[in-house]
């Protein structure tokens, strides 16, 4: 193997600059993430599943039509999982938002 590119100066400087940060290695990359951005990380993953979680559920058309679209076609209700998945998402995000602002848990 080739000698390591990073000379004695650099591991030190980056080794002053971590320790003097707020930053903790991440076990899998081998990088750092501040711990004030694990929160955000997580919301970030957290938004993102529950997108493709709600993409994923299947559409079951109703018998009700709801509006028509731009070249006035119907558009029926949707009876499958996903307006229940909606409503449940809204009053969770509603009670989590209400317990932050409060303080509260």
């Amino acid at each position: 193997m080739g000698k390591d590119w990073r000379g004695e100066a650099d591991r030190a400087r980056i080794s002053g600059a971590i320790a003097g940060s707020r930053c903790r290695p991440h076990r899998r990359s081998g990088g750092y993430i501040s711990t004030q951005d694990h929160g955000a990380i997580i919301t970030e993953l957290l938004s993102a599943a529950l997108d493709t979680l709600e993409a994923a559920l299947p559409y079951e058309q109703g018998e009700r039509i709801i509006a028509e679209d731009e070249c006035g076609d119907p558009i029926y209700e949707d009876i499958g999982p996903t307006p229940r998945f909606l409503r449940l998402a809204k009053q969770h995000a509603a009670r989590l938002a209400e317990e932050s602002e409060g303080g509260g848990g």
